[in-house]
C-alpha cells in the first residue's frame, strides 16, 4: 500500500473524484495530482544500475524521477525477472499544515531520484551491500542497505509530515527512522571494533531505517 494511511486504499475499492483525491498513481506533486503523469511517460524512469549480491543474486535497480521511489527486481535469470522491492522515501504532503507550515522543499524527502550506484559488500564501509540514491530537487545523497527479509507492507512514503518517521520530532515528524546507530548497520567486523561495538551485535536496537529489501521468490505451485 501507499504510505501508513494506504492514501490510494479507497480509490481502488470504491473510486469517485474524493476517494482519490489525495492518492499519488502517477503523480509527481505533493500534495498528490492524482493520474497527472499517464499522459506523459508516468513515474518516468530515469535511472539504472545492476548489481551482485554476495550470494551471486544479480540485482537491477530503476529509480523513478516523477513519483519517486527505486524498484529493485532479480534478474539473475534475465528472461524471468522478479519483483523484490518497492521503496518510496517521500512525503505526500496531504495535511492541510503541509502546504504551510511544512511548505518547504526539504519536507518532500527523497523526490526524484536521478542517480543510482551499487556499491558490493567487499568496498561497502559496513560490509553489507549498498545503493547511493541522488535526488537533486531534494539536493540529497542518500545510501540505502540491501539485505534480505520479509516483504514490505507499505512502498515506505509518508502521507504526511506528522506521521514521517523520517523526519525528525522537532521538525514536525516522528523520528522512528533516525534513532540508529552504526554498530546496528555494520557487518564488517573489523570496521565493529572499530566503532567499539558489542561483539555479539546490540540488542536494544532502535528502529531501524529503511532498507531495500531483497525477497527470496516464492515456491511455484505443484
Amino acid at each position: 500500500q501507499i504510505s501508513e494511511a494506504d492514501l490510494c486504499g479507497l480509490c481502488k475499492t470504491t473510486p469517485s473524484a474524493e476517494n482519490c483525491a489525495n492518492c499519488p498513481f502517477n503523480s509527481d506533486e505533493s500534495p498528490p495530482a492524482f493520474d497527472d503523469r499517464s499522459d506523459a511517460k508516468g513515474p518516468e524512469p530515469e535511472c539504472v544500475t545492476t548489481g551482485v549480491m554476495p550470494d551471486g543474486t544479480r540485482l537491477v535497480f530503476s529509480g523513478l524521477e516523477r513519483t519517486g521511489g527505486i524498484i529493485t527486481y532479480d534478474i539473475s535469470n534475465p528472461s524471468e525477472p522478479v519483483l523484490q522491492d518497492f521503496l518510496n522515501v517521500r512525503n505526500w504532503k496531504t495535511a492541510p499544515e503541509d502546504t504551510t507550515t511544512f511548505a518547504d522543499p526539504f519536507y518532500n524527502l527523497n523526490d526524484g531520484p536521478e542517480s543510482l550506484i551499487f556499491i558490493s559488500a567487499d568496498e561497502s564501509p559496513i560490509g553489507t551491500p549498498m545503493l547511493a540514491a541522488a535526488t537533486p530537487l531534494a539536493g540529497r545523497l542518500t545510501l540505502y542497505r540491501i539485505v534480505q527479509g520479509e516483504r514490505r507492507t507499505t512502498d515506505g512514503s509518508c502521507s504526511s509530515t506528522a506521521t514521517c518517521p523520517y523526519i525528525s520530532v522537532e521538525q514536525g515528524g516522528t523520528g522512528a527512522a533516525l534513532s540508529i546507530s552504526l554498530c546496528e548497520i555494520t557487518t564488517d567486523p573489523a570496521t565493529r571494533a572499530s566503532l567499539g561495538c558489542a561483539t555479539t551485535g546490540d540488542t536494544d536496537a532502535p528502529t531501524p531505517a529503511p532498507v531495500i529489501g531483497v525477497t527470496s521468490p516464492p515456491t511455484p505451485s505443484p
